[in-house]
C-alpha cells in the first residue's frame, strides 16, 4: 500500500520502504504517521504474512518479496533516497 504525504514537501523525495515477515503491516502505525510528516512510505505484507497461521521462516523466500517492493520504489517519480525498514525478523532481510 503506497502512502502520499498528507502535505507534500521536500521530504515526499524520501521513500520509506516499510516489511514485517510475518504480520500484516498495511496500516501499521509507522505507515500512516511516516505520510503525515512528509514522507511517501510503501507499506507491503509477504506472501507468508498470515494471521493465525504458524509460519517456517525462510530468508529466500522473503527476499523475493522484497525485490518487487524495491524495484516499485526505483520507479516512482520525484524519488531520491529509499529507506528499507525492517520490523522483527525483516530486519535481517532488509540488511540483505
Amino acid at each position: 500500500m503506497l502512502y502520499e504525504p498528507v502535505k507534500p514537501s521536500e521530504k515526499a523525495q524520501i521513500d520509506i520502504f516499510i516489511m514485517h515477515a510475518e504480520l500484516d503491516y498495511l496500516r501499521s502505525p509507522g505507515c500512516i504517521e511516516l505520510s503525515k510528516r512528509g514522507y511517501t512510505v510503501l507499506c507491503a505484507n509477504t506472501t507468508i504474512a498470515k494471521k493465525g497461521t504458524s509460519l517456517d521462516f525462510r530468508l529466500d523466500q522473503i527476499l523475493m518479496n522484497a525485490r518487487p517492493g524495491v524495484a516499485y520504489h526505483r520507479e516512482l517519480p520525484n524519488i531520491e533516497k529509499i529507506i528499507l525498514w525492517g520490523h522483527s525478523s525483516c530486519g535481517a532481510l532488509m540488511a540483505a
